[in-house]
């Protein structure tokens, strides 16, 4: 499992003051039940993965093996973990950050 923190993702995506990130730091930065904050694991970097390719929630949701409502949940999350507002943030910190 690959869990990166949110420390490294700002200083490899570019942290505050470096006008990288101007709208995320109001982002909520809650995460689920089963992960710490800020952290990402295997299955995240694969939603990221997939979401860079251009994938939308009904082909997600059927690479995935998932409903489309537990795919938005999980792109949420993604979201959260990584403070982006938007899900081509997300995928654009993974890729700063060469996660993906």
């Amino acid at each position: 499992m690959v869990l990166i923190s949110r420390s490294t993702l700002f200083r490899v995506a570019g942290g505050p003051g470096t006008g990288h990130r101007r709208h995320m730091d109001t982002a909520p930065r809650t995460c689920g039940p089963h992960s710490s904050p800020g952290m990402l694991n295997a299955d995240d970097l694969r939603l990221l993965r997939y979401l860079a390719r251009g994938y939308d929630g009904r082909r997600l949701a059927r690479e995935l093996g998932f409903s489309e409502a537990t795919v938005q949940r999980r792109v949420a999350g993604v979201r959260e973990r990584l403070g982006a507002r938007t899900t081509i943030q997300a995928v654009v910190i993974a890729l700063r950050a060469h996660l993906i």
